[in-house]
């Protein structure tokens, strides 16, 4: 375990290019984890988007850390910075039920 939790934000566009970072930050910089957005475009971690993103990392047994991020349905509270308070549990919450639901676990039990 490392003392120093290093970690790189940035837009997740493309699953062929988080496979190109993912390797970087496991390989070369020695990092012992991985953080995902709670969502990519709307797209929940149970979405086909992330299927390669989550079987690299299930190969190489990483941890993942799950952080929320561009929640596309925070515009509705109309609540400025507080309905992050409110909608990025929530955001969470729908990450980890569509996972569930989509067999995330199942095909990635590491």
């Amino acid at each position: 375990m490392t003392a120093v939790y290093l970690a790189r934000r940035e837009p997740l566009e493309a699953p062929e290019d988080a496979l190109k970072e993912i390797a970087y930050a496991l390989d070369e910089l020695q990092l012992d984890d991985v953080v995902l957005p709670s969502n990519a475009k709307g797209e929940y971690v149970g979405e086909p988007f992330f299927e390669p993103i989550l079987a690299e990392l299930a190969r190489r047994g990483t941890p993942v850390f799950v952080h929320p991020e561009n929640c596309p349905h925070i515009d509705v509270l109309d609540m400025g910075r507080v309905g992050s308070i409110v909608e990025f549990p929530l955001d969470i919450a729908r990450n980890m039920v569509n996972a569930i639901y989509r067999g995330v676990f199942q095909r990635h039990p590491a």
